[in-house]
Parts: structure tokens; C-alpha cells; sequence
């Protein structure tokens, strides 16, 4: 009987002993991916200066349009018709490379656009409703930290706007370029 005991016992501790390695397991296969975050998913973000993108060449564009407005179908429509116009300001400087991936990039152009409102559509004009966008420029950090590399925020402007919302995208993304411009010393 104490040999039955005894084989319970030690079964037991062993089921114990394989459980609290698995949760051991679990818990720095987290703590792995936790520190290797990409920059441009990472919640770190630090000031930076335009002057960081001097030499830097590979551009990842993101909109990321937001608000009840939106409804599919035109959901893509808007996003492509935002998308085609920063592509054409980026194209038009010509030394810039647009990437399809943000790990390929040596920054990010990110607009943001909320309470939509004045997009054109496939059948014509929107209704107009402020609408309100954020466009930024993000690079990554230079040094790691403890969860791998964070994002520098080179530049970021709000605008509200009742007007068409590509027009005012396609100017920000001029006013990018422009600014660009002037620390590469072009004209």
C-alpha cells in the first residue's frame, strides 16, 4: 500500500514539476517576443529631427483611415484615392524608394485620418464633415532598448479640415518633401 502511495506521490509531483516548466516555458517565449518588437509597431517613441533622414531613401507609406463613415465598399476607394496622391508627391521628388513593407523601410509616412468626412467616391463627392488628420513621420531609434529598437517621430502635424481630405493629405505630403528638400540641400 505505501508503494502505491509513493508511485501516486511521485506522479504527481512529476505532473507538477511538468506543468510549472511549461508555464516557465510559456512565460520567456513571451518575454522573446516582447523584446524583439519591430520599431515601427513599438510604443517607445522619442523625438527625432528631420535632419535623421538626410541619407535615408526607402519609404513605407500607411493610411489608416478611421470614423462611422466609413462604409464598404468605399472604404478602399478612399484609402486608394489618400494613397495614390502621397504616392504621386513621393514619386514626383524622385529620390525617394516607396517599399511594400515597413521592415523594408528606413522610414514611415503614417496618416491618420478620423471623423471622416469629404472624400470623393466612386458616384461623386462625399458629404463634407470636419475631418480630422494626423500625418507623420516616424524612422527607427539608433540605439536598443531593452525591447529592441523604438521609433523616432521626425515630424507629425494635426490639421481639421471640412474641405477634401485627399487635397489636404497630398499637401502635407508636398510640405514633407519640401522640408526634405531643404535639409538635403536641393532645390
Amino acid at each position: 500500500m505505501q508503494s502505491i502511495a509513493f508511485v501516486h506521490r511521485a506522479q504527481s509531483y512529476r505532473y507538477l514539476i511538468c506543468s510549472a516548466t511549461l508555464v516557465l516555458l510559456l512565460n520567456i517565449s513571451a518575454f522573446a517576443q516582447r523584446s524583439s518588437i519591430e520599431w515601427y509597431n513599438s510604443s517607445v517613441t522619442e523625438r527625432g529631427e528631420i535632419s535623421e533622414l538626410k541619407d535615408k531613401q526607402r519609404v513605407y507609406i500607411s493610411i489608416t483611415p478611421l470614423g462611422g463613415s466609413f462604409i464598404a465598399p468605399s472604404i478602399s476607394y478612399q484609402r486608394l484615392t489618400l494613397e495614390q496622391q502621397v504616392y504621386k508627391e513621393i514619386e514626383q521628388y524622385g529620390r525617394l524608394e516607396i517599399v511594400k513593407s515597413p521592415k523594408d523601410a528606413d522610414f514611415i509616412i503614417d496618416v491618420w485620418i478620423t471623423s471622416v468626412g469629404g472624400f470623393p467616391t466612386e458616384s461623386g463627392p462625399s458629404i463634407q464633415r470636419p475631418a480630422d488628420i494626423k500625418f507623420s513621420v516616424y524612422t527607427r531609434s539608433e540605439a536598443a532598448g531593452k525591447y529592441g529598437y523604438g521609433r523616432r517621430l521626425i515630424l507629425q502635424t494635426w490639421k481639421t479640415t471640412p474641405s477634401d481630405i485627399t487635397a489636404v493629405v497630398r499637401q502635407e505630403a508636398a510640405a514633407f518633401i519640401r522640408e526634405l528638400k531643404r535639409v538635403r540641400g536641393e532645390k
